[in-house]
């Protein structure tokens, strides 16, 4: 439900406020890796617990929940950015789309 994802972003550690942020940003698991300078398994690990926390099951589910929430989203990440919440800064030219993130996810 909405209010339990909702819920689970005060839950998120920095390192998956981040990974967050950085599938906003339309990056794929590599690109979060090399990004935050860790493996592509340890990014895994972090994405399976942040899934967890939101309620989500795939990078597609997450892809429906940042579509269906795309100004909330923003101005969450924006709050982080602002409370120095957030070790990569995030481009937000443009949330990624679920189609988009569909075909990366297939690619990894």
């Amino acid at each position: 439900s909405r209010e339990a994802m909702l819920s689970g972003f005060t839950e998120l550690t920095p390192t998956e406020r981040n990974i967050f942020a950085a599938f906003v940003d339309g990056d794929d698991i590599q690109a979060i890796a090399t990004r935050m300078d860790r493996s592509v398994e340890t990014v895994r690990w972090h994405v399976r617990n942040l899934f967890t926390k939101l309620g989500v099951n795939s990078q597609a589910d997450l892809a429906r929940m940042i579509g269906a929430s795309r100004e909330s989203v923003s101005r969450l990440i924006a709050t982080w950015e602002r409370e120095g919440l957030l070790r990569t800064r995030p481009r937000l030219t443009e949330l990624i789309d679920e189609e988009t993130l569909r075909d990366r996810s297939r690619a990894t």
